[in-house]
């Protein structure tokens, strides 16, 4: 379980997202936007992948299962061929955006659904990792309420 959740994004990633928003599939491609706002952070969840067909259900299941509803969900794919898309198309309308074409490793996929999110905060959730409870986002999101300057919380692993 990967717990990160960072902020602190530049103006240049803000315009970034507006033009990269038409590419690429899901909710956010039909003009469905999350709601941002101070009693309810909009977190914006990244999952690159490459060819993970045996876990990433886990993984979109442990994000769409969270309690807290005002979650940005972006897979960010490498171009996989073993049955990958074939999962993410199955939750399509349950995920914000997502796209798949070559990328340069892992760092390089999570940079990209940076440049895609629009929450203040984001998370980085690896195929194969999932949340342990349906409640972190929700937690991680009542301190970030509850504290005025929040640019980082991280939490420990449980293997």
């Amino acid at each position: 379980m990967n717990n990160f959740f960072g902020g602190l994004k530049n103006n240049y990633l803000k315009i970034t997202n507006y033009i990269n928003s038409m590419n690429g599939n899901g909710l956010k491609t039909k003009g469905m936007k999350k709601e941002i706002s101070k009693e309810r952070p909009l977190i914006s969840i990244i999952t690159p992948v490459l060819n993970n067909a045996e876990y990433l259900e886990q993984t979109i299941q442990s994000v769409i299962d969270q309690d807290y509803d005002n979650i940005e969900y972006i897979i960010i794919d490498g171009g996989s061929t073993d049955g990958t898309l074939d999962i993410i198309k199955k939750y399509n309308d349950k995920i914000n955006f997502w796209i798949s074409e070559p990328d340069k490793g892992i760092y390089d996929a999570q940079n990209k659904g940076v440049s895609r999110a629009t929450g203040k905060y984001f998370a980085v959730l690896n195929s194969g990792d999932f949340y342990a409870e349906n409640d972190v986002v929700s937690k991680v999101a009542s301190k970030i309420k509850n504290q005025l300057n929040v640019d980082y919380i991280y939490s420990n692993n449980i293997s």
